[in-house]
Parts: C-alpha cells; sequence; structure tokens
C-alpha cells in the first residue's frame, strides 16, 4: 500500500507542476523511481513504459549542465537495462548504453562516483557482447576498466566492482581468442 500511494501522490503532483521545468524533472524522476519498483514486484509493463517515458521527460527538461543530470540519466539507463531484460530487444540495452556514455561524460576522476559509472558502462558494454558478440564491446569495456583503476583512487568507492568487472572481462576475452 506504501508504494501504491507514493505512486499516486507522484502522479497527482505531475499536472501541477509546469512543464520543461526543474520541479517537473525531479517529481518526474521520483515516480519513475517509484514505478519502476513497482514494475519490480508486478511485471506490469505499462509500469516500465511509463518510467521511460518519465525520466526521457526528467532529462529533457533538466539543463545539460545541472548537477542533477547524471541522476536523471542513471534513472533512464536503468528504465531502459529493465525493458531489455523483460523484453529480451537489444535495442533497449543500446538506449542504456547511451545514458550511461552520457552520465561518463559528465563524471570526471577526481568525481566520487567515477569507478561506478565506469564500472555500470563497462558491465552494460560486457553485457552486449554477451549478446551480440561484438568483440568491440569488450575491449572497450576492458579498456574502460583498465582506465578506471590506473586512475582511480584505491579507496573510492565501487572499486571493487571495477575489478570485478575487469577480471569477467577478461575471462571473457579469453573464452572468445584463447589467449592466456
Amino acid at each position: 500500500a506504501d508504494l501504491e500511494q507514493a505512486v499516486q501522490a507522484l502522479e497527482e503532483a505531475l499536472p501541477g507542476m509546469p512543464p520543461a521545468s526543474f520541479a517537473y524533472a525531479m517529481i518526474a524522476h521520483n515516480l519513475s523511481d517509484q514505478l519502476q519498483q513497482r514494475f519490480q514486484h508486478t511485471s506490469h509493463i505499462d509500469d516500465l513504459k511509463r518510467a521511460v517515458e518519465l525520466s526521457t521527460q526528467s532529462v529533457e527538461y533538466t539543463p545539460p549542465n545541472s548537477p542533477s543530470m547524471s541522476t536523471h540519466l542513471t534513472a533512464l539507463a536503468n528504465a531502459f537495462n529493465r525493458f531489455y531484460e523483460y523484453t529480451g530487444d537489444s535495442g533497449y540495452l543500446d538506449k542504456s548504453l547511451d545514458a550511461l556514455e552520457g552520465i561518463a561524460e559528465r563524471t570526471t576522476i577526481n568525481s566520487p562516483g567515477y569507478a561506478g559509472v565506469a564500472a555500470n558502462l563497462a558491465g552494460a558494454l560486457n553485457d552486449r557482447y554477451m549478446r551480440k558478440g561484438e568483440l568491440a564491446d569488450l575491449e572497450r569495456s576492458i579498456q574502460i576498466l583498465e582506465k578506471t583503476i590506473q586512475d582511480g583512487l584505491p579507496t573510492s568507492s565501487n572499486m571493487d566492482i571495477a575489478y570485478l568487472n575487469l577480471g569477467n572481462s577478461l575471462i571473457a576475452l579469453f573464452f572468445r581468442t584463447g589467449n592466456l
């Protein structure tokens, strides 16, 4: 009931916000998150469709240099990734990668989330490699992770995920090439 109430409250608030405003973008983002949560529990595809629509709007209505842009792009990437997982349509994985690329372009090496952003992008590239078999995706995943580990602070958050993803990508490359 709590999740339903949260969705209902945000749905009621959204029409009262001026379109293309910061407030609209924030409410759309939050509603998208709640709909994605509800989708995880119900598998109602309409929730996921609406989440993608709202996340797209939150990206469109946020200035490109806003600190909120990465958060909105992350929600959009997550929604597209869930669509991909649910449907198996790799076009959604491509869209998720586009959003992740947008986040990576905005994240500096000194950012606390740098390793996590790189790990997410590399993981998505690895997923697409597994789906489509394009060696360039796997090689790019490895390149991103090696650079992240080389440039990142050893204590930065998500560095462990970067190492884990690098190991997985290198194993996948070994199985592809047979090179020890």
